[in-house]
């Protein structure tokens, strides 16, 4: 009874690490833009945090592939590969553009 539960929130993995990095990255971005928050966000912190959440996610694919019955294993497949692609289009600002506008730290 408890094995297909666990194969479905396990399937539900990828957009999981998404959530968290989503909130994560944009935590960094208001600490970086709060005067006097003594944290300083790089574009190269925000990279290095995309790459890991990237490996982090071919990893929850892998290991879905592998362990998860055929349409759980496709649709886990399937939302982690969104899951990658909206991590790089969450970063993607960050990355170009910088932490903070200019004129926003006081």
């Amino acid at each position: 009874m408890r094995q297909p539960l666990i194969a479905f929130l396990f399937s539900l993995a990828g957009p999981a690490i998404w959530f968290g990095f989503l909130n994560l990255l944009y935590g960094i971005q208001t600490l970086a833009c709060t005067p006097h928050a003594g944290f300083a966000a790089s574009s190269a912190a925000a990279g290095t945090v995309t790459a890991l959440v990237l490996i982090a996610l071919v990893g929850v694919a892998w290991r879905q592939f592998c362990r998860l019955p055929d349409f759980l294993a496709r649709t886990g497949l399937m939302l982690t590969g969104f899951s990658a692609i909206a991590s790089l289009w969450t970063a993607m600002p960050l990355l170009l553009v910088g932490a903070c506008p200019a004129g926003t730290v006081a």
